[in-house]
């Protein structure tokens, strides 16, 4: 769907300049640390994006009027990138869409101006748009995410946490397991939580970009988290323990919204009382 409408806006920009010679004009800024892979700072993979905090970073400084670029790869269904290259300097914004690597493209460099580059986020999607650009569509968007649980026909998951792993939150086979540290388990069946619920958590785990891999930090110490991810007919398990790292970090981040929306519930509440 994003790459259909990038392709949409592209076909009406009519009155661009275009760079015919496949050359990329506009490199990552010095401080970036670009993937050597995909040749890019945000990485899009058929709506799973990697390093989205680089494109807000990039976003701060431009706000804060400084001089910055970034590079965004957008993949195909081929496997093919389509590359997005904005770079800010001295108060104006330059745009390449780069389609020379996609077999089904166009094979060329458009390079274009944008006054203005935005970000709106809401409880099911977030985009980054561009506005006031030379040509026919002066504005569209550059990246489009979405995480509305409620179009996916089945999402759950199982969390073990603790030093043991010995405490659960299963919404997969629907029960709770608390460890009460005396040599004794409380479980609850029937378990479940409300859409509300399962909206927040779900649009935590395609802001890490779940479905590609994580790199987990071995931080020296047995992992104090596990957590299976069933969404229609496809799983995802990770295993990792709380330290810096950055994937560390954010799935540390998910557990906790995980454990925190449980333990404020009523379940959970009677769970504690009858200790």
């Amino acid at each position: 769907m994003l790459i259909s409408k990038l392709v949409a806006a592209i076909i009406s920009l009519g009155l661009l300049t275009v760079n015919c010679s496949g050359n990329a004009l506009i490199t990552p800024s010095p401080g970036i640390a670009t993937d050597p892979v995909h040749n890019a700072d945000v990485i899009n993979i058929h709506g799973s994006v990697k390093h989205l905090e680089r494109l807000d970073a990039f976003m701060d400084q431009m706000q804060r009027r400084q001089d910055a670029s970034v590079v965004i790869s957008h993949y195909t269904i081929e496997g093919d990138p389509i590359y997005h290259r904005i770079e800010y300097r001295n108060g104006a914004m330059n745009v390449e869409y780069d389609t020379t690597q996609d077999k089904f493209g166009s094979g060329k460099i458009i390079s274009y101006t944008c006054q203005t580059m935005d970000k709106s986020e809401t409880d099911t999607e977030m985009k980054y748009s561009l506005h006031g650009c030379s040509g026919e569509a002066p504005d569209w968007d550059v990246l489009h995410l979405s995480y509305d649980v409620s179009k996916q026909d089945y999402f759950a998951f199982h969390l073990k946490y603790g030093d043991k792993l010995t405490n659960e939150i299963d919404t997969i086979d629907m029960k709770l397991v608390k460890d009460l540290n005396n040599g004794q388990m409380q479980a609850v069946s029937d378990f479940q939580l409300n859409r509300e619920e399962n909206q927040q958590i779900y649009k935590k785990l395609v802001l890490a970009s779940y479905l590609t891999e994580p790199s987990f930090a071995a931080c020296g110490t047995q992992p104090k988290y596990e957590l299976k991810v069933r969404i229609n007919g496809g799983e995802r398990q990770f295993q990792w323990s709380e330290c810096d790292s950055a994937d560390n970090k954010k799935f540390t981040e998910i557990a906790k919204l995980m454990i925190g929306i449980v333990e404020s519930g009523p379940i959970y509440k009677a769970m504690e009382g009858a200790q």
